[in-house]
């Protein structure tokens, strides 16, 4: 009887590892310019990278679409 509790209990282990393991896996994430910032009172703020060539130079801005404002200037697009 003790060594069945225990190969029950081992099972019972590894199926949990597994189930934990897979479920990681799962998700799928993709990368996007968006991106949602949690401020210190619980609320989201909506950001995006605006981009556009000033003088044949790229440049880019971050827009709040929760304010409707520009949250910085026209800044040089590095590594773009």
């Amino acid at each position: 009887m003790k060594g069945i509790s225990k190969k029950f209990g081992l099972i019972c282990g590894l199926c949990l590892c597994t189930a934990v393991c897979f479920a990681g896996n799962s998700v799928t994430v993709y990368a996007s310019e968006a991106a949602t910032v949690a401020e210190d009172e619980g609320r989201s703020t909506n950001l995006e990278w605006v981009y556009k060539y000033i003088d044949g130079v790229l440049m880019m801005r971050l827009w709040n679409h929760s304010t409707q404002q520009w949250e910085t200037d026209w800044v040089p697009a590095v590594g773009k």
